[in-house]
């Protein structure tokens, strides 16, 4: 290449670096990056004992301040005074503490002439202050509300000229993702929305629903005494006794252990109307250890969230569950029968009569059993209960030695009589059953139907039998 190109093309080179560097050094003041720094926003997290969180000021001296979130002296209870004295979530509270000690961030500006060019002044930024139980400040500083980019933020802390940009998650962990110019975080996101604190799970001794839809109906109702056995111990026990099969005390505690996990999606102002409660239509309480009661109580259903107003005795807010996630523990005591509540054992069965329109087969497995016959013993393990039926019309579904029916007798025991009725509904593909004792009635779904009774051929004895 000749020297005269090389000259030209080095010429180019120095007139593009030049462009670089002006175009960079055009950039306003709130996109230049001088210097990386940490915010040292310092403090002992163990002596916060309120948060306030504002946004702009009344006049100098007096911050306009949107809320603020306290914690119980003595204890650990955070709640929120402006929004009902709402329990506040100790988890969201932690996060944004930790948020704010571990914030890093790059050196903007140290002039207060610029302060309003990031807004992080006191009448346009937001404004954050921990304080102690004697409400000593502990750490104040400003979040601009303006944005540097997708994430970035500004912030200074009082008292001092130096705003950095961080792109700690600092509105984000205060509920806010909106407009930083124009809105405003709400309180109700640092209420707490767990139905029942989750440390009361190992605590009920009782459990009660009751629907009522007309008339108040107890769907399910179980509770610890002393194991007549050992009274050093406790056992679950239904408080009915016309239930047809026996409770599942592990069913019963895992159910209980969900209780952590019973969340709201929101929090609601009681105040703000009326919610449904006068005249509710499902209640459940729970007793614990020392005799306090836990009351929830659903009252009307919000069709445009499709959610269920829930208002919980010694909560001061309303909460909105989802309707889906209350279907969970509207229960009644179905959810705690045992698995293979007819107590089938293929080896033990002395007699199986199976009843189904015009054929009727008897058999005595003790005596003569196949392999198809003990693979329908099996089957008859895997009764499932979907329901218990309270309305007379579903009542009125089954009926003694009706189209459909069992009768089944264990070595030892007495027999058990089994009526299956007509399908519920189409909708639930549900049939109504009941055993021939005066027990509650109940559902069975479609597919037990169909393995109990089609197929029936496999009950007749094979020709070659001979066992």
């Amino acid at each position: 290449m000749k020297t005269r190109h090389i000259f030209i093309l080095a010429i180019v080179l120095v007139l593009l670096i030049a462009g670089v560097v002006f175009q960079q050094l055009q950039k306003p003041a709130e996109l230049t990056t001088e210097e990386y720094a940490p915010l040292d926003l310092s403090f002992d997290s163990a002596q916060v004992a309120k948060l306030q969180i504002g946004k702009g000021s009344g006049d100098t001296d007096n911050p306009f301040f949107l809320f603020a979130v306290i914690k119980s002296d003595p204890g650990p209870a955070w709640s929120i005074p402006d929004f009902s004295g709402a329990r506040a979530d100790q988890n969201k509270i932690d996060q944004f503490l930790k948020e704010i000690r571990e914030a890093k961030g790059e050196l903007r500006a140290n002039d207060p002439s610029l302060f309003s060019d990031f807004a992080v002044d006191k009448d346009q930024a937001f404004q954050v202050i921990l304080s102690d139980k004697d409400w000593k400040s502990l750490l104040t500083f400003y979040i601009g509300a303006k944005r540097a980019g997708a994430s970035g933020l500004f912030v200074r802390q009082e008292g001092s000229n130096t705003v950095y940009m961080t792109h700690a998650n600092l509105l984000g962990l205060m509920g806010f993702y909106g407009d930083t110019e124009t809105e405003k975080p709400a309180m109700d996101y640092w209420a707490a929305l767990d139905l029942v604190k989750p440390e009361d799970a190992g605590k009920v001794e009782r459990l009660k629903t009751t629907r009522m839809n007309g008339r108040e109906i107890a769907a399910a109702s179980v509770t610890r005494e002393a194991d007549p056995a050992d009274n050093t111990k406790k056992r679950w026990k239904y408080l009915r006794a016309d239930l047809p099969f026996a409770l599942d005390a592990e069913k019963v505690r895992q159910f209980l252990s969900s209780i952590p996990n019973w969340k709201a999606s929101k929090a609601l102002d009681p105040k703000a109307k009326d919610y449904g409660f006068a005249k509710p239509h499902w209640q459940m309480k729970l007793g614990l250890e020392g005799g306090e009661e836990i009351v929830l109580t659903a009252g009307a259903e919000d069709e445009e969230s499709n959610a269920v107003y829930m208002q919980v005795s010694r909560e001061p807010v309303v909460f909105q569950l989802p309707r889906y996630y209350f279907q969970n523990f509207d229960i009644d005591d179905s959810k705690f029968f045992v698995d293979n509540p007819l107590s089938i054992e293929p080896e033990k069965t002395v007699k199986l009569i199976v009843h189904a329109d015009a054929n009727e087969f008897s058999l005595t497995p003790k005596e003569k059993k196949w392999d198809s016959l003990v693979g329908y013993l099996n089957d008859l393990k895997t009764l499932t209960v979907t329901k218990l039926l309270f309305s007379s019309e579903d009542q009125k579904k089954v009926k003694a030695q009706g189209r459909h029916w069992l009768e089944i007798q264990m070595e030892g025991a007495s027999p058990v009589l089994l009526d299956i009725g007509n399908m519920i509904s189409e909708q639930t593909k549900e049939y109504a059953a009941r055993k021939r004792d005066g027990t509650e009635p109940f559902a069975i779904p479609e597919f037990v139907f169909k393995r109990f009774f089609e197929n029936l051929d496999r009950l007749a004895e094979p020709k070659s039998n001979t066992s």
